[in-house]
């Protein structure tokens, strides 16, 4: 109950400050398994960019140091952990970078987790097993960006469908509208099916064909496809028993508190779960500090 009225309380803030609106179930893909439900959930959707809303909160969090483009391939611990990790430029050419902490939480998908060197041996093994059953679906999303200048893109899309449609090949097509630099722009979103083991891979011409818009061909200014590998959660860390079970809220950690895993994976695909998680996860480091009387 605490998160899901800290959850509320976040999301309502960013409302407040303009980051996120409400949006109706109709206005979703219908590739959302959580739409099997109606009226279950409350839908939000950021007013700009998800970049907006995590720079916002990111600003709230007020954190010592951020870094971009560091990937942490190893965790050596002593009594304290070390971090070693790789620092990409623009170029992606990789400084090596080493860090120490009291404190280590991994708050990435669970195969990304356990891929880092030294995790899986610092949790207790039943845990370590726990995480590798988690299972994700797949997901490929492609978006087709089309110049709107006079309005006739927008025009033609609106007569083939309004909001989201079903179409055969595709999971769903999704519109969005968007004002880009260089004059009004119109993006067509088209997500693949649910819940599939091998997300397929969408062209320009696929999403197209779908609407059969030919005519919108020549106001394609360009395009862009994102493939998720760890979707939304087939089988969360809820839904399994470890051996010895430790009721530590959704999150996973090692015996002292000083290495903690967290995510949605851990709980459910959704804001909620993730809030849930983050907070069980910040419960456990603390604790963690007062068994040790920092």
């Amino acid at each position: 109950r605490d998160a899901l009225d800290g959850a509320w309380a976040e999301v309502q803030a960013l409302a407040a400050r303009g980051l996120v609106e409400p949006v109706g179930d109709e206005q979703l893909a219908p590739t959302e398994e959580r739409l099997l439900w109606p009226e279950l959930w409350r839908q939000y959707a950021a007013v700009g960019s998800l970049s907006d809303v995590c720079a916002a909160l990111l600003a709230d969090a007020r954190p010592d140091a951020v870094h971009f483009g560091r990937r942490v391939d190893g965790l050596e611990r002593d009594a304290t952990f070390v971090v070693a990790a790789a620092q990409r430029d623009g170029d992606g050419i990789a400084t090596p970078a080493r860090a120490t902490f009291d404190a280590v939480v991994l708050a990435v998908p669970a195969p990304d987790a356990l891929a880092i060197d030294g995790v899986a041996d610092a949790l207790p093994s039943e845990l370590a097993d726990l995480v590798r059953r988690t299972r994700y679906d797949a997901r490929t999303a492609t978006a087709v960006f089309l110049r709107d200048d006079d309005g006739e893109a927008s025009r033609v899309l609106d007569r083939v469908f309004g909001g989201s449609v079903e179409r055969d090949g595709l999971g769903g097509l999704e519109l969005v509208h968007r004002h880009g630099r260089g004059g009004p722009v119109v993006a067509v979103v088209a997500h693949s099916a649910a819940a599939a083991a091998v997300a397929q891979q969408l062209s320009v011409a696929d999403v197209l064909a779908a609407i059969d818009a030919a005519a919108l061909r020549p106001l394609v200014v360009s395009s862009k496809t994102v493939r998720w590998h760890c979707a939304q959660m087939i089988t969360p860390l809820e839904a399994l028993r470890p051996r010895n079970p430790v009721d530590r809220g959704p999150c996973v950690c090692d015996d002292s508190s000083t290495l903690v895993l967290a995510g949605d994976y851990c709980t459910q695909s959704s804001f909620l779960g993730a809030y849930a998680s983050s907070r069980a996860a910040a419960e456990a480091v603390h604790r963690g500090y007062l068994r040790r009387g920092c």
